[in-house]
């Protein structure tokens, strides 16, 4: 009999940033200040110096000695369905109290012809924004290389990108390739590709007084496709479909974990991610809380077993392994 992998709840590692707020530290009851992101998912044994700063991000697994790493050494199968050496997504929280820096991920032109980097296609969630919250996506008036090479170089490109307001609850998908940053009042819930390859195009050191941090002009512009556009979803449960993952919003009510993303498909690893207490696990004899602002990862050999039950105004997430 082939053997079963539990559910499994992730520990969280907080990164410090120099854009970062107050919201994430109380989550995970820590008095930190300027913390910027939260990585909830995570199993890279390398991140560049421009993401988290070269160090290994691979999640420990709750209780447990081993790492995501180590499950997907050995039991890869029964966690994704499918044998692979490394977990294919990233999750994190991101609160920016301050805009992010600028910056871009290797479009698939790039990446076919620089071996070293890797593709990263990210969806952004809006949990919590201020009043004047704005994500900053693409720069519809820059049409050549040539073009935005110049914003770039003379460090007016942010005047040239297109902005647009958010409120709790929307969600869009960015292909790798397209120019972004998240303004200043914005908490997304991100997932994206397993890959820490960033060009930082622009830090905002006039506006805010910054440290000058290394910039990719050149990596940058040649890793943009100015095509891309960004995909805004307006379905209130299904967030986003992309080839590599699927995010939606689960609603109050009890279904079974392999019903969640519909019938006749393969099996695959479903992550769930409550953003209040509240929202449970069960296979009929025992009953899984799922801790708030954590990943919880079903593989695919158990998802049939498994019942998730959300409670009124208890918000979850549950992202769908490709």
């Amino acid at each position: 009999m082939m053997p079963k992998l539990h559910p499994f709840t992730l520990e969280v590692a907080l990164l410090p940033k120099a854009w970062g707020g107050a919201r994430l530290a109380p989550w995970y009851q820590r008095q930190d200040t300027g913390i910027g992101e939260a990585w909830l998912c995570a199993d890279l044994a390398q991140t560049s110096a421009s993401g988290a700063g070269g160090q290994a991000m691979q999640s420990s697994v709750h209780g447990s000695r081993e790492s995501l790493h180590d499950v997907m050494m050995h039991r890869s199968e029964l966690l994704l369905g499918y044998r692979r050496a490394q977990f294919p997504l990233l999750l994190k929280f991101l609160d920016a109290a301050e805009p992010v820096s600028v910056q871009v991920h290797p479009s698939a032109a790039y990446a076919a012809t620089h071996p070293d980097v890797q593709l990263k296609s990210e969806v952004w969630y809006v949990v919590e924004s201020t009043p004047q919250a704005e994500l900053l996506i693409g720069c519809e008036s820059l049409v050549t290389p040539e073009a935005l090479h110049d914003a770039t170089a003379s460090g007016t490109l942010v005047s040239r990108m297109t902005r647009y307001p958010v409120t709790s609850g929307q969600c869009c998908w960015l292909p790798s390739g397209i120019v972004h940053s998240l303004g200043a009042g914005t908490l997304v819930f991100e997932v994206q590709t397993a890959s820490d390859t960033t060009f930082r195009l622009y830090d905002w050191e006039q506006e805010l007084g910054r440290t000058g941090r290394a910039l990719h002009v050149d990596e940058g512009c040649a890793a943009t496709d100015l095509a891309l556009r960004a995909q805004w979803n307006e379905d209130d449960a299904i967030l986003a479909v992309t080839p590599d993952f699927e995010l939606r919003r689960v609603h109050q009510g009890a279904a079974s974990v392999d019903m969640l993303f519909g019938s006749g498909r393969d099996a695959r690893c479903v992550i769930l991610v409550a953003l209040l207490d509240g929202a449970t696990l069960t296979d009929g004899t025992t009953v899984m809380p799922l801790p708030p602002h954590h990943a919880t990862l079903v593989g695919a050999s158990i998802l049939a077993d498994w019942v998730v039950t959300c409670p009124p105004d208890v918000p979850l997430l549950a992202v769908r392994v490709a």
